[in-house]
């Protein structure tokens, strides 16, 4: 009944997931007004750039097998290429700009974090640094608070752009038959359910639950010190230890294998789906 309800407490909504991004969007422009700007710039040259490419390439295409037997298409030829040139060095301006950013931003992101969580430290009263469940709180935040926000800025602006960029290309896509939207929607949805459970996986010790992550910790500073290293050899406790952390990590593992291993056997099927999808509807245009 326990571990339920701690499953439960730990879980988070969607409402709560899309507010937690538009908090971080907001602290984003909040940090560098400029710089956010410039990644958007980016994201718009990136799409129109995707877009114009890829109609210019595929006229550019036709039109060579016309030239093939009609010379008077070289000069249209010619223009489609410039047309496609300039729509692949959009998408990488784009991309350059995007990435030159998103740097600054998780730069600026991991000082703001850093400081902010060190003067709320500063305000905490001192009978609640001896209270179980906000000291176990603050370990948490201190193991991260360095890079999860920074992190967090990154992904919402990805997750936003490609937002942007989907509902801009299906609606392009749309003004050719306003049907192959929607159905490619249907084609999606299991690969978006399947990457889902993916997400459950962690990276390590420290993104467990519970006194674990704890433990890896206190173990991995004692072993990092020599007063403890001293106590360690004098205890001949090295092997009792390292015991410890070979077994931890073990246990972790197969449970991230074990969730991996259960998403594959969906993930494989989805995507099969998800190209039948996409090939049913390029045969369609051709």
């Amino acid at each position: 009944m326990t571990a339920k309800a701690s499953n439960q407490k730990s879980s988070i909504s969607y409402g709560s997931a899309f507010r937690t991004i538009g908090r971080t969007l907001r602290l984003s422009w909040d940090l560098s007004k400029p710089h956010v700007l410039l990644y958007s710039l980016g994201a718009v040259l990136e799409i129109i750039g995707t877009l114009v490419s890829t109609y210019s390439g595929a006229r550019l295409v036709s039109l060579l097998f016309t030239a093939a037997s009609n010379r008077s298409q070289v000069s249209s030829v010619w223009g489609w290429l410039a047309i496609t040139i300039a729509g692949q060095l959009s998408v990488n301006v784009g991309f350059w700009l995007m990435s030159y950013t998103k740097r600054v931003l998780y730069v600026l992101a991991g000082r703001w974090s850093t400081v902010e969580f060190m003067r709320q430290l500063c305000r905490i009263d001192i009978q609640d640094f001896h209270d179980t469940e906000k000291r176990n709180l603050i370990n948490k935040l201190e193991s991260g608070f360095g890079w999860q926000i920074p992190n967090m800025t990154q992904t919402s602006l990805d997750l936003t752009y490609a937002c942007v960029r989907a509902v801009a290309i299906i609606s392009v896509v749309a003004t050719v038959a306003w049907w192959i939207a929607p159905f490619l929607f249907i084609f999606l949805i299991p690969s978006l359910m399947a990457e889902t459970r993916t997400a459950k996986a962690g990276w390590f010790v420290w993104e467990e639950k519970g006194d674990e992550r704890h433990i890896y910790w206190g173990i991995s500073y004692m072993m990092a010190r020599a007063r403890h290293q001293f106590e360690i050899r004098a205890l001949q406790a090295k092997e009792t230890l390292l015991s410890t952390v070979d077994n931890m990590v073990d246990r972790f593992q197969r449970k991230q294998r074990a969730i991996l291993k259960n998403a594959n056997w969906i993930i494989g099927p989805a995507k099969i789906f998800e190209v039948i999808g996409i090939a049913t509807t390029e045969v369609w245009l051709l």
